[in-house]
């Protein structure tokens, strides 16, 4: 089976380089690599067409204001092979990225392959937030697990079927149609050697921006809603004890126990995804504020179907 590797651009001229490089020096090469870009203006195309010069195979498709659901549909229909490998702009594949995410495909039969991804960034605000959007190993469940866009290859013949990315989503797309995927029962293979680098924001604004979006998708495809759900009873817990403490000092009392259990639950989580005492101290400051725009989000996008 012959293989090809897509993705979709627009204004990251700054993360140009850093996938490219990773895709040249695989030790598995893709046929033909598609890139569709949806009207950049910064330099992004400009610098992808450089990279054509050493990319042969490289197929650069120019579809203004498309979302990345619609482009990455685009980009599939448009590709001439069996196996398709997807990977995002922002993230560095390992050098056998390609070759671990496509075997499971093309020597076991399997139909779909689920790779990982993680968080590369020292700095301490990027490792804070990777908390709220990484995991570990160790954390996933391979037969539920599913896999973003950032690593994920699939047959062609199951996009079809599935009738590809909803292009309606314009966050959460890959979420849907991997969920997808699971229900209609093909074999999908967990490949957790199948790595990217895939750095957290750096921003506290960027990364609300960032979960908000997720989350609200997350309403609409109706997502994780027990968890959510969850979270909004955590809120209104922490409402009454926070009111009722006033008046009543046991209240005070069950609080701050509360309060101490959340902290200390919090930091063995953080320490088991390997964050430095400081990065894990950050993140459970983050999180009271980071959660409430989480439940906020999909309460939106709950509200918006």
């Amino acid at each position: 089976m012959k293989v090809s590797l897509i993705s979709t651009v627009k204004d990251e001229v700054n993360s140009v380089d850093k996938l490219m490089k990773s895709i040249l020096s695989q030790t598995y090469s893709p046929n033909e690599i598609i890139i569709v870009d949806a009207g950049s203006s910064d330099g992004t195309l400009e610098k992808l067409l450089e990279w054509k010069k050493l990319l042969t195979n490289l197929k650069i498709l120019i579809v203004p204001q498309c979302n990345r659901s619609q482009g990455r549909n685009i980009a599939i229909e448009s590709s001439n092979n069996d196996v398709i490998a997807v990977t995002d702009f922002g993230c560095s594949l390992h050098s056998d990225w390609l070759k671990e995410i496509t075997f499971p495909i093309i020597e076991n039969e399997y139909d779909a392959a689920a790779g990982f991804y993680y968080n590369g960034d020292k700095n301490i605000r990027s490792m804070a937030n990777s908390f709220f959007t990484h995991f570990e190993v160790s954390e996933v469940n391979a037969e539920l697990f599913l896999p973003s866009t950032r690593s994920i290859a699939f047959k062609k013949s199951v996009w079809q079927e599935t009738g590809g990315f909803n292009e309606h989503f314009v966050f959460g797309e890959d979420t849907l149609f991997s969920s997808t995927i699971r229900k209609n029962n093909y074999k999908v293979q967990f490949v957790p050697s199948a790595l990217v680098e895939w750095n957290a924001e750096r921003s506290v604004f960027k990364m609300i921006k960032k979960l908000y979006h997720y989350s609200k998708w997350d309403g609409v495809g109706k997502f994780s809603h027990s968890w959510y759900m969850k979270l909004c009873m955590i809120y209104l817990i922490g409402l009454f004890l926070l009111i009722f403490s006033i008046q009543y000092k046991g209240v005070l009392f069950f609080g701050i126990i509360v309060l101490l259990i959340y902290f200390f639950r919090n930091y063995k989580h953080a320490v088991k995804i390997k964050l430095n005492c400081t990065a894990s101290i950050l993140a459970i400051c983050l999180k009271p504020l980071y959660n409430f725009v989480q439940v906020i989000a999909y309460l939106s996008g709950r509200a918006a179907i």
